[in-house]
């Protein structure tokens, strides 16, 4: 008798003896329903009856004979389905009727063999992929990295993914601050923040972090500068519109804390990409550049001349040759935002600041590479073509841009500008501008000026060519108003209350304009201090009228200008400005984490000496004026303190500690500004550290020695 019950002509459904070899593994209870328990069914498993298996006939033949296997009819299942726990039926296809996703054909053993050779095949694949490599041994490769090479697969760093936060602090600072760092649209930016490149997308977050007013703490501004440091490194080598921006953001973070040669490596790289990418050509002459649109090409266009702009600076700066050169062939960028639609068009409107800006250190890069050249002698700087060249490019590129972008105190426009500003639309490129234009004049008559120091009436050079008296009257005459127009500009934005949150903004984002104002105070202290009486006019209605009153507002006007640079300065080190700003300015760096150490740093040391030998002119010319009251403030800082005294730049790290660090590159410890004293002995013997200096304190000892022999 067989042990199995056989089913009975209703259709009973047959039962087995004992439970399927799941359930009873499992130790769950089991219906033991024929050809599969409802369990299985319901769980989508194979059920295999062990005792059953050994029952079947061994032979081929057996096998052959033996009923077909059949699959449980919906009849069935609805059976299993209502004496089960009352889960809904398994699904059926309603092509086959065959229960979809059961394996009936392949017992559990089986699937768990199979699944066990897959795995094993992956882990040999691995550990293949390790030896043919030699990955195995390199400290260097991570885990993610080893991952991602092996099977194409990337694990996503947390540090690179966009947060709420992130979206919050470049908002807040777009609304509040007048961007001058970003050269894409700033309302698409934010429409598409998640979406943007990590490293584009972080490094300004850096720049938003270090801006914001009030300015977050520095931890926050660091990890930001941190993560985008990641976030570059892995696309440093893809050129790219949006790795380029990203580079220029990095190298402008590291000038934003007074530390433009901690971003020179980002910065050099930026500019090696403009070459890659063909920005340097301008998209209209660029077959490959035929399909892009006309707001495209003048984003090429834009982001070159932004980068040449920088780079003229850097050269500037830097004053050695750079190993990288950038020749432009590109048309001059349209401004995004017309600023005159109501007003008579003006063409001159219609071009970008920056390329303005362009021309200007143009001049001026070539007037400083042609100072860092000792002259033979004093008649090849009176009658000097390569001066004479450089005064007329600059005033062609004067003539070119529009009287509002230039403000002057003697027509009127500087007044006229201050009363709308900051409502004023862009009014930053104006005072931007201004400063660079009147710089690069300065520049430009500085080693005239400096003769006025060291010629007398009676000096060959004067007596014998009447032409090189009036070449000096006139440089001197241009030189003066040019500092003075600098000085009034900077004291007018640092007196006026109303807007000391927008002074603050325009200084920390055009942080390599303090060149300019170290130039202007350079030229007014040398003019106050240096030159000669015979040179100036006693009549008061001359502009070279050098009486008391102008001295002391000269001087006034230094300070302001002294004012603004340290407050600059700590900015620069993430420290508040001083209750007391004008005592303050004539300090010694603050001793804040031990010391200041930014860019601005040596430029104030300067300017601090420049003021006090002002002053002390000021005293030998008037013992019983007022100024006395001011000097008081000079107490324990005499002129003595300069004696010997070379001044030059520290280099930190950028982190929450800044401490100083080592660069090897040449140039690493030289301030950074336009032009050092050219040799000129600074107040109280203070020499200044570049590689031109020695050659010019040569030539101006040896004109010394020829006069007063």
């Amino acid at each position: 008798m067989n042990n199995v019950d056989t089913p009975t002509e209703a259709g009973d459904t047959s039962l087995a003896p004992l439970p399927c070899n799941d359930c009873k593994m499992l130790r769950k209870k089991c219906d033991r329903v024929l050809p599969h328990c409802s369990r299985c069914v319901k769980r989508r498993y194979p059920c295999v009856y062990r005792h059953l298996e050994s029952q079947r006939p061994s032979s081929a033949s057996a096998r052959a004979s033996a009923a077909p296997y059949t699959l449980p009819t919906t009849a069935t299942l609805a059976r299993q389905d209502k004496a089960g726990s009352g889960s809904p039926p398994i699904e059926l296809s309603a092509a086959t009727g065959i229960a979809i996703g059961v394996n009936t054909g392949e017992s559990l053993e089986d699937r768990v063999s199979r699944i066990e050779g897959r795995i094993g095949a992956m882990e040999a694949r691995f550990t293949s992929f390790l030896a043919t490599q030699q990955l195995a041994t390199t400290p260097q490769s991570t885990a993610d990295t080893l991952f991602q090479q092996a099977f194409g697969l990337q694990l996503e760093d947390p540090d690179l993914q966009p947060t709420m936060g992130d979206w919050v602090v470049v908002y807040q600072y777009l609304r509040t601050c007048e961007s001058s760092f970003f050269i894409l649209s700033e309302a698409p930016f934010l429409q598409s923040f998640f979406s943007q490149p990590p490293a584009l997308r972080l490094t300004f977050c850096a720049i938003a972090a270090h801006l914001q007013n009030p300015r977050l703490p520095d931890k926050v501004c660091f990890s930001y500068y941190a993560r985008a440091q990641k976030a570059v490194s892995r696309v440093i080598e893809k050129p790219d519109l949006t790795t380029l921006h990203a580079l220029l953001l990095m190298s402008s973070f590291a000038s934003l804390n007074g530390q433009p040669l901690i971003g020179r490596p980002f910065f050099m790289r930026a500019v090696r990409m403009v070459l890659e990418l063909q920005l340097n050509r301008d998209p209209d002459d660029l077959p490959e550049c035929r399909h892009l649109s006309e707001e495209e090409r003048e984003e090429r266009r834009l982001i070159f001349w932004v980068m040449y702009s920088s780079l003229l600076v850097v050269k500037i700066a830097y004053s050695r040759p750079l190993s990288v050169e950038i020749n432009p062939c590109v048309k001059p960028a349209k401004r995004s935002v017309p600023l005159n639609q109501n007003a008579v068009p003006d063409p001159r409107l219609s071009i970008s600041p920056v390329c303005y800006m362009a021309a200007l250190l143009d001049v001026i890069h070539s007037t400083v590479t042609h100072h860092a050249v000792i002259p033979s002698s004093t008649e090849s700087i009176l009658s000097c073509d390569v001066c004479l060249s450089l005064s007329t490019q600059l005033t062609h590129v004067r003539a070119q841009m529009p009287d509002s972008l230039i403000l002057s105190s003697s027509n009127g426009t500087m007044d006229a500008f201050f009363a709308t500003y900051p409502r004023r639309p862009r009014g930053n490129e104006a005072i931007q501008l201004t400063l660079y234009a009147n710089s690069a004049k300065c520049l430009l008559h500085r080693t005239k000026l400096y003769l006025t120091g060291y010629l007398d009436l009676d000096s060959p050079q004067l007596v014998q060519n009447a032409a090189n008296m009036s070449t000096l009257l006139t440089a001197l005459h241009e030189t003066l108003l040019a500092a003075r127009e600098i000085a009034r500009l900077t004291s007018r934005l640092y007196n006026i209350s109303a807007i000391q949150t927008v002074r603050i903004q325009f200084w920390e984002q055009q942080d390599f304009a303090c060149f300019t104002l170290f130039e202007a105070v350079l030229c007014l202290w040398y003019v106050t201090c240096r030159t000669k009486a015979f040179w100036f006019s006693p009549d008061p209605a001359s502009p070279l009228h050098m009486g008391r009153d102008v001295r002391r507002v000269i001087r006034t006007e230094c300070l302001d200008v002294l004012t603004t640079m340290r407050n600059l300065e700590r900015t620069f080190s993430g420290v508040e400005e001083d209750v007391d700003e004008r005592v303050a300015a004539l300090r010694g760096p603050a001793p804040v984490r031990g010391e200041l150490f930014n860019m601005v740093t040596p430029l104030v040391a300067g300017v601090v000496g420049m003021v006090q030998e002002m002053e002390e002119v000021e005293r030998v010319e008037d013992p019983s004026s007022c100024l006395k009251v001011q000097g008081a403030r000079l107490q324990g800082v005499g002129m003595g303190g300069f004696e010997d005294v070379v001044i030059g730049m520290k280099v930190i790290s950028l982190d929450d500690d800044k401490q100083p660090v080592h660069l090897d590159f040449a140039g690493a410890d030289q301030p950074w500004c336009f032009l050092g004293l050219l040799g000129v002995p600074g107040p109280g013997g203070m020499k200044w550290n570049a590689h031109y200096e020695p050659g010019w304190a040569s030539f101006w000892e040896i004109l010394s020695l020829l006069h007063n022999i």
